[in-house]
């Protein structure tokens, strides 16, 4: 299969490889890997708080050493613009790279109950990265249940085998008379439980709004550096 497994250890141990905090693997042709996130707090975001501190720290030296910026006030402004454009490059580049929006805004989960968010890397020649909502749900049994989908696929953590994410397997192993005998299911209980599992038999095609649209083309990198140049 195309996505990564877990190494097995050689030797007399007989353990398994242990992985980074907030990482699971997803098996499958899609998906690489998948890294569990939570937000920070808005203030922790590397975009607000130290940016806010710096222009803090540029205002206090702006008013309390006027003596200094009465002599060279082309510094203070030129210091002024410098950290002005690293935070608006800052902030885009959370817009361009899911990764660098992880970074700047998420850290790593390694408990995947208290987890709100995944950042998803599909394999080559599949997609970009997303971060995507993860769902935490309860099943028939009492037993949470944690799944995301990506790109119209779902996927749920197994907790009793394999203990990472996996896509939903559709029971087509059984012989053909079985589903030519098939008579549907009987009970709600059982359609609501097998509908919440499976998902409805439906594909949704998602038109983007205008705004949308223009937001991404206008904070694209290429209009970005053309336009500032």
């Amino acid at each position: 299969m195309a996505a990564e497994r877990e190494p097995e250890r050689g030797g007399g141990g007989g353990g398994k490889e242990e992985r980074p905090a907030g990482l699971a693997l997803a098996l499958d042709e899609l998906v690489r890997s998948v890294s569990l996130q939570r937000r920070r707090p808005v203030l922790l975001h590397v975009t607000v708080g130290p940016f806010g501190l710096l222009y803090a720290l540029w205002l206090y030296v702006w008013l309390c050493r006027f003596d200094a910026v009465s002599e060279h006030p082309e510094a203070g402004l030129a210091a002024l613009a410098a950290l002005g454009f690293v935070h608006v490059l800052s902030a885009l580049s959370g817009h361009w790279s899911v990764h660098a929006h992880c970074l700047l805004t998420c850290y790593k989960e390694p408990n995947p109950s208290k987890a709100t968010w995944a950042k998803v890397v599909p394999t080559p020649n599949n997609g970009s990265a997303e971060l995507v909502q993860l769902h935490h749900d309860k099943g028939e049994d009492g037993n949470e249940i944690i799944y995301f989908e990506f790109q119209k696929i779902k996927y749920w953590r197994d907790v009793k085998e394999r203990r990472e994410f996996v896509p939903v397997a559709f029971p087509v192993e059984r012989a053909l008379h079985y589903y030519q005998n098939a008579k549907g299911f009987q009970d709600e209980t059982e359609l609501k439980a097998t509908e919440k599992k499976y998902g409805t038999n439906k594909a949704e095609m998602v038109v983007p709004e205008f705004m949308q649209l223009f937001k991404e083309r206008a904070t694209a990198p290429f209009f970005v550096f053309q336009v500032s140049v």
